[in-house]
Parts: structure tokens; C-alpha cells; sequence
């Protein structure tokens, strides 16, 4: 039995599971730092309604950062330093995304919070282009 289909099929779901975790929760802290906060709306239960989309978002780039890395043919030198800075910082993101949704915080301890992890969410789409390109030209 031919498995490519299924194959592709696999590899493309969770390259839309990486990048649907990402936007979820990158565009969420983004949304959340520039409007949210400027116009004095934070409330717990906001954080609350995040909570669901924090653990799907959270789940989902685990889950398929993990299938891709596994799954990846070759890796040009340099790949795993890069990764591993990426990972680091993407935990940073998420602790920061639980922080939220969990933690009884003033709102300017929030928002400074949420002007780190929207930083780090920066630096880890950076490095994520450049892992991108290197493993392109193996």
C-alpha cells in the first residue's frame, strides 16, 4: 500500500496545526498588548476565555514542532543550535500565555509581560524564516 498520500496528508495538517498555534497565540498577546491594555479593558475574565485557545494553541505547537522535527529528511549544520534557541524561547511565549490566563496580576505587570512574549514571539518567527531557508538549501 502506497503511504505518500497519507504522508502528505500528515505533513500538511501539521504545518497548518504549527502555523494556526502561532497565530493564535502570537496575534492573541499582540491583540491584547496594542488594544486590550491601551484602552483599560483588562478584566480576569478575558484571561479566563483565553485559557481554551492558550491550550489548543499550546497543544498544537508542541505536538506538530515535534512531528515536523522528527520527520525533517536532513538538517543543514547550524539547525539544532537554532532550534533549540527557538524552543527555549517559544517556552517563554507559552509561560507567558499561562501566566495570563492563570495568574492574579495588576494590569501593568501584564502588559509588561505580555511586551516580553510579544517580543520573544518576534525573535522566534525570525529564526523560524532562517530555519526555514537554510533547510531549503541542504
Amino acid at each position: 500500500m502506497d503511504m505518500e498520500p497519507v504522508s502528505a496528508f500528515l505533513g500538511i495538517l501539521m504545518r497548518w496545526m504549527h502555523i494556526a498555534g502561532a497565530v493564535i497565540l502570537l496575534g492573541a498577546m499582540i491583540f491584547a498588548r496594542y488594544v486590550v491594555y491601551p484602552s483599560g479593558s483588562d478584566s480576569d475574565a478575558l484571561w479566563r476565555r483565553f485559557g481554551g485557545w492558550l491550550t489548543f494553541a499550546v497543544a498544537g505547537l508542541l505536538g506538530s514542532g515535534i512531528y515536523n522535527l522528527l520527520t525533517k529528511a536532513a538538517y543543514p549544520p547550524g539547525y539544532h543550535m537554532w532550534f533549540g534557541i527557538k524552543f527555549l524561547l517559544a517556552l517563554h511565549v507559552m509561560a507567558i500565555g499561562f501566566l495570563l490566563a492563570r495568574a492574579k496580576a495588576d494590569s501593568a505587570k501584564r502588559a509588561r509581560w505580555l511586551s516580553g512574549a510579544v517580543l520573544t514571539g518576534a525573535l522566534i518567527l525570525a529564526i523560524s524564516a532562517y530555519l526555514r531557508w537554510i533547510s531549503q538549501h541542504v
